[in-house]
């Protein structure tokens, strides 16, 4: 305990307040007794001093033999000398002073000149003062009072009386009461400081308990608990410390369980994966990169590597010495971290697993065909240690060889993510994202890059271009159709009935698709025109929620799906804008969210709301969006569906977030695939503005 650094601090400000309270209750008391005393004494003679001055008034400055008795057995009666003066004359009668003091009666003359003039003036009706004589060892206290005489209805000042006593006993009681109260208030001190001491060890003891916690978490040790007996701050500190233990623990698992599974996802993700360190050496490369440049052995490089190094193809497990036959299994969903075994290469292994010719940077497989993407003739696959120019030697499939390499030099030169496109000798492309590696201190040790093959979306990007325009071209056929209907009809061609009827739902059906494809179209641009007026106005949003459950619930029950609504909804507050507008927008992504969610999933309509605005959220449970397709869903024309199976214009969406940009409110989108997809857009509180048309 003595070691503590706080308990020897708060110990010392305990001691340091006691001293300082004993010192300064000693300097309070020895400043402030003497005058309150020498008050008290004051107010003790003073009335003898009145008395004293009426019997001189009497027979003021004559012989009177009563009066001088009194006046030589003063100090007997008054404990005091007692001077009388005449304030004509300035004559002065006293007691008789004591040997001892004999020599002070001249100094005392002196003060009571000094000050008879305020008392004969009449300024004052008694004075007192303290004076030290001048020798320095005798203090003395006057009390002065006048002597008045009444001539007829007059009455005047003619003298006064001054009783003069030593203050060598008050003084000598007074510094017994100093010595005793400091003597005292030591007696207290050396007293309190063991309660001091007992009382801070207590305090520290629970301190020190719960930095052994907080040691014991930083080693790594999350079962270790802290004492929380104690009353107050100490034991809601107790009790924060062992709480943050236990979620530090289930944080770190989670943490661990998380990481796990992502390295699982890496192995087996359909981007391709190229990591290299500084020297620009492989040291991470999984299937789908393999097969991207034209490796398509499906043992991959995690057995070469394996074999090989000794390290894992499996990304970041050469850290955290994980083997394969660690990963969780990720079917099942409580597979939590595992133990993990460290691994190291001698620096012989190292050195043979990243040196060599290229032979050893391949292991042997069979060709296949050599136009598509699985071109490959008697090459070998990878090994993770070897240079990555050797895996791009020559016959490699694409047109732009040392790109690869290239670019990964680049992007550790100048310290920069870089992102390129390299095409291939059969008319596909690859995009290649590369990114640097740093350590804690900002140095370069390497950079990962991803390849994803782009054909598809680039082809998705042009027949998003071209798709207004085949809109335009395929009108031509129903409307050539319509016309082909009508002449007939409109010359009297068609005299058969059943015929007319025929031909007018044939004209209906194609008239109506015409119709909302053409008004989806023309309601977009009138809504990036802003011509399209928006009436704001008050909404309750219970009210328009539960009307649009009544419709869609019975199509919702036909597919097999649960439409949901919040069960806070009476509770939202009323919104401000466009009632119709915001109905359109809920019906459209009600739509999408039954087109693209499989039978027995749900619909759920979510609330929240701050004191500016609303969150409205339509999230589903079905196949989601895919992240490449998660920036241009908002885009006209645009369909995640790529072979367009699906109904509909591709208009809904873009024309959602016309809306809301007419009412300056936003939209936005989350979905992870195969879980479901999130639209969230914001509502201004009503907060009763005045109803205007935009």
């Amino acid at each position: 305990m003595q070691r503590s650094v706080y308990f020897r601090r708060i110990l010392i400000l305990l001691v340091l307040a006691l001293f300082l309270w004993t010192l300064l209750t000693a300097l309070l008391y020895g400043m402030l007794s003497k005058p309150v005393f020498t008050r008290i004494k004051v107010d003790e003679l003073k009335p003898k001093a009145q008395a004293m001055a009426t019997i001189a008034a009497a027979s003021f400055m004559q012989q009177d033999p009563y009066f001088d008795s009194i006046l030589s057995s003063s100090f007997e009666f008054f404990d005091a000398w007692v001077f009388v003066v005449d304030g004509l004359s300035r004559d002065i009668r006293n007691t008789s002073l004591p040997e001892d003091a004999g020599q002070l009666e001249p100094e005392i003359n002196a003060q009571i000149e000094q000050n008879l003039d305020s008392i004969l003036s009449g300024e004052s009706s008694s004075i007192w003062f303290t004076r030290r004589m001048r020798g320095g060892s005798r203090e003395m206290l006057f009390i002065g009072v006048p002597v008045s005489l009444r001539f007829g209805r007059q009455s005047g000042v003619v003298g006064a009386v001054f009783f003069v006593k030593p203050l060598e006993e008050l003084s000598i009681g007074l510094r017994n009461m100093n010595i005793a109260l400091l003597t005292s208030s030591l007696i207290v001190f050396l007293l309190m400081m063991i309660p001091a001491y007992i009382a801070t060890a207590k305090l520290i003891q629970p301190l020190r308990q719960t930095r052994d916690v907080a040691l014991a978490m930083a080693e790594g040790d999350f079962s270790v608990r802290a004492d929380t007996k104690q009353k107050g701050e100490i034991g809601e500190l107790a009790s924060t410390m062992n709480n943050l233990a236990q979620q530090l623990s289930g944080s770190i698992s989670a943490l661990t369980f998380e990481r796990n599974r992502l390295r699982q996802v890496l192995e087996g993700m359909g981007e391709g994966l190229i990591a290299v360190d500084a020297d620009l050496n492989l040291t991470q490369i999984n299937q789908a990169a393999l097969s991207l440049l034209g490796f398509t052995d499906s043992n991959g490089i995690s057995q070469s590597a394996n074999e090989n190094t000794g390290q894992s193809a499996y990304p970041g497990s050469e850290q955290s010495g994980l083997d394969q036959s660690e990963r969780p299994d990720l079917d099942q969903p409580d597979a939590g971290p595992r133990p993990q075994q460290p691994t190291e290469n001698s620096p012989e292994e190292s050195k043979a697993s990243g040196s060599g010719a290229a032979d050893s940077l391949y292991s042997d497989t069979h060709s296949s065909d050599r136009g598509g993407l699985h071109w490959q003739k008697a090459k070998r696959q990878p090994v993770a240690g070897q240079p990555l120019s050797q895996l791009i030697g020559h016959d490699n499939p694409f047109k732009e060889s040392s790109k690869l390499y290239k670019t990964f030099m680049e992007a550790i030169e100048s310290k920069k993510s870089i992102k390129t496109t390299m095409a291939c000798t059969n008319e596909r492309k690859i995009q290649l994202h590369v990114s640097c590696l740093q350590d804690n201190r900002g140095k370069i040790v390497g950079a990962v890059g991803l390849l994803r093959d782009i054909t598809e979306s680039e082809r998705l990007e042009q027949t998003r271009r071209d798709y207004v325009a085949n809109v335009s071209h395929e009108l031509r056929t129903p409307l050539t159709a319509i016309r082909a209907l009508l002449e007939p009809l409109n010359d009297g061609m068609v005299s058969n009935e059943d015929d007319r009827r025929r031909y007018y739902n044939i004209l209906l059906r194609e008239t109506a698709r015409l119709s909302h494809l053409i008004n989806d179209m023309l309601e977009l641009s009138r809504l990036q025109a802003k011509s399209l007026p928006i009436h704001m106005r008050k909404v309750n949003m219970q009210d328009m929620l539960s009307d649009l459950k009544l419709k869609y619930q019975t199509q919702a029950e036909d597919l097999s799906l649960t439409l949901r609504l919040p069960d806070h909804l009476p509770d939202c507050p009323d919104a401000y804008g466009d009632q119709e507008r915001i109905e359109q927008i809920l019906v459209i992504l009600i739509d999408n969210a039954m087109k693209f969610t499989p039978d027995h999933g749900e619909i759920n309509i979510r609330l929240a709301w701050d004191e500016k605005s609303i969150y409205v959220t339509v999230a589903d449970t079905g196949i989601g969006i895919s992240p490449e397709d998660l920036d241009h869903v908002f885009d006209r024309f645009y369909k995640a569906d790529k072979a367009h199976q699906q109904p509909g214009t591709g208009l809904g969406l873009s024309i959602a977030r016309e809306i809301l940009h007419l009412m300056d409110q936003n939209i936005s989108v989350e979905s992870k695939p195969g879980e479901g997809t999130a639209f969230t857009f914001t509502l201004s509180r009503y907060d009763n503005q005045n109803v205007d048309t935009f």
